[in-house]
């Protein structure tokens, strides 16, 4: 009896999750929006039609927004990158 309190209580311990580090990028938030994206057109946050990479690396989100806005297309992170030569799954930088 007292060995499987001890160790359930142990394997609770173990099971307790790490503190996560937190991540320098622009599409970092949630985990599946990871690829930022410069798009002409968004569709429903669903499709970013005529999309790419930004033209230089962005230090955090108002960079990405500025330098996506420069060239005129909106700045989205996107779950899948390239798909049919669309991106799919696009939302706004945090």
């Amino acid at each position: 009896m007292q060995f499987i309190v001890i160790a359930s209580l142990i394997a609770s311990v173990f099971a307790v999750p790490a503190d996560v580090a937190p991540r320098n990028g622009v599409c970092q938030n949630g985990g599946l929006y990871t690829s930022p994206q410069c798009c002409s057109a968004d569709v429903l946050d669903v499709a970013c039609l005529s999309g790419g990479g930004p033209p230089e690396p962005p230090s955090d989100a108002n960079n990405f927004r500025d330098i996506c806005g420069r060239i005129g297309k909106q700045a989205k992170c996107c779950v899948l990158a390239e798909v049919a030569n669309q991106d799919v799954l696009c939302i706004a930088p945090v």
